[in-house]
């Protein structure tokens, strides 16, 4: 087999199934001594023919470029520490200690931490608040640009879409108002990995417009500009807790793939789980042979839901409408 045909499962077993004691990390030998059931044969850190996840050069560096593709990312990097550890290297990456930035103030813990832990200037913008459902709406793109007028000097924009809510932004303009003025965009799109594949389905159903699948994929932050992208894998696609992806959009205008890199050595771990860079590598495998079959199955199933919630009498349903009137 050649090497940039293995995936790190099929590396795990060959290396599970082979002659040689682990005289290394971790400490139960990959042997599943207490009777857990868990993996342990796979369960294995940065090793002797296994790659080094922050100067990849092998079988890691093979995966992230089958997901580079995947995504269509100038590039993707593979995170075991969540979007977490992603967004706080996407700041580093992009802005020094004590500089401005311009931060939505939904956003999550971690860009809170970014900026407690580089003491930025923080100039805060707010989405428009749904009352009728007691959350927030999108971020205009508007507010962005009075924030950024207001605050010249703001190097960079951080925002959240979609929302925990699913309430997505209109990150085409917002990208395209930050680069005018010289800001470069960060996206939490923690809650919106699977956004660029529904492009995969082919569900043509009595009820496919029930829901605006197609937009969709047209407004992953991937699609619209933005410079740095976190995504949750283990949040909407099948992979394990924890892990994560962090891109370069395919149309940034950052290039300092070398910053990053510095950047996730010092918020991930050194001794990052297989298991979980396996199940990164293994999802991406899985949409790219047969991403139109479960995306068409994904969506029929949805669309027979909001069908069916159409008919409520006493409870209101949060339904996506394609807008930027508030939310998406």
């Amino acid at each position: 087999m050649k090497t940039h045909d293995k995936s790190i499962l099929t590396g795990l077993a060959d290396l599970s199934a082979g002659p040689v004691y682990p005289m290394h990390m971790p400490g139960h030998k990959r042997r599943d001594l207490n009777g857990t059931g868990l993996p342990c044969s796979y369960d294995i850190t940065e090793i002797t023919g296994f790659d080094d996840l922050h100067a990849p050069t092998g079988l890691l560096k093979e995966a992230m470029e089958r997901a580079t593709a995947l995504f269509r990312t100038k590039r993707t990097f593979f995170l075991v520490n969540g979007s977490t550890c992603g967004i706080l290297a996407a700041v580093g990456s992009l802005v020094k200690h004590g500089d401005r930035v311009i931060v939505a103030r939904n956003c999550h813990s971690s860009v809170f931490h970014a900026v407690q832990v580089m003491d930025l200037a923080v100039s805060w913008v707010l989405p428009e608040y749904l009352s009728e459902y007691g959350i927030f709406g999108s971020v205009r793109p508007e507010t962005v640009e009075e924030a950024l007028k207001a605050c010249p000097q703001a190097k960079a924009v951080i925002i959240t879409s979609p929302t925990y809510e699913g309430v997505l932004s209109d990150i085409s303009s917002i990208a395209a108002i930050c680069h005018k003025a010289g800001a470069l965009l960060i996206v939490d799109e923690a809650h919106g990995a699977s956004l660029p594949f529904y492009e995969k389905s082919g569900y043509r159903g009595e009820y496919a417009g029930s829901i605006p699948f197609r937009e969709l994929s047209h407004l992953s932050a991937l699609s619209c500009q933005a410079d740095l992208i976190a995504q949750s894998a283990h949040k909407t696609l099948p992979a394990l807790t924890q892990t994560a992806f962090l891109h370069i959009g395919r149309d940034s205008v950052f290039l300092d793939e070398k910053r990053i890199r510095e950047q996730l050595s010092v918020y991930e771990t050194s001794s990052p789980s297989y298991l979980f860079l396996a199940s990164l590598d293994a999802c991406i495998s899985l949409i790219a042979e047969k991403g139109t079959e479960l995306y068409t199955a994904y969506e029929e199933n949805l669309a027979l839901l909001y069908n069916a919630l159409s008919g409520l009498r006493k409870l209101r349903v949060f339904y996506p409408s394609v807008s930027f009137t508030g939310c998406f």
